[in-house]
């Protein structure tokens, strides 16, 4: 999504600075047909240049919406990625817990051996739960993201073609 997003604001790029060589070459006209003494087309290429003016500066405005969307995309990009490694942390974590509490369950352990199951045991399931808490925020951090850049993808559109 960043990547056609990104497309988008060069196309939108595009047509501003070809509306401004529009509107350069109206002004430029308009010049020669006021020194001439033209001045109905030079009213006219007056007013082709300011209309071809606003026209860029709504390329403009759409460009600048479209790259923040590819920034929010890039940004949902690295909360999914940053989700991945803490949900692959929790799951990780929650299995050496699980281990150790397999060796508690077991039974014939020492008091030193046991001691250092149930603090193991503890230890992971605590990585477990903040890992977990880790992966939702950044998920929910993307699904955030991901509503402002479609949000803010709409709106480039609104603007106008």
């Amino acid at each position: 999504m960043a990547m056609h997003d990104l497309h988008e604001m060069k196309r939108e790029i595009d047509e501003a600075n070809m509306n401004l060589g529009v509107a350069s070459a109206l002004n430029a006209t308009a010049d020669v047909m006021n020194s001439l003494g033209f001045d109905e087309a030079a009213s006219a290429a007056s007013a082709g240049a300011a209309s071809a003016n606003a026209a860029a500066v709504v390329d403009v405005t759409q460009a600048m919406t479209w790259q923040t969307a590819a920034s929010e995309w890039q940004d949902v990009a690295q909360d999914l990625v940053g989700q991945s490694s803490a949900q692959g942390a929790a799951w990780t974590a929650g299995a050496h817990a699980a281990h150790a509490e397999d060796q508690l369950t077991g039974g014939g352990l020492s008091e030193t051996a046991k001691t250092a199951a149930e603090v193991e045991a503890a230890r992971g399931r605590a990585e477990e739960n903040a890992y977990n808490k880790r992966a939702g925020e950044l998920g929910d951090a993307a699904r955030e993201s991901a509503d402002d850049a479609v949000a803010l993808e709409r709106a480039a559109k609104s603007l106008g073609d």
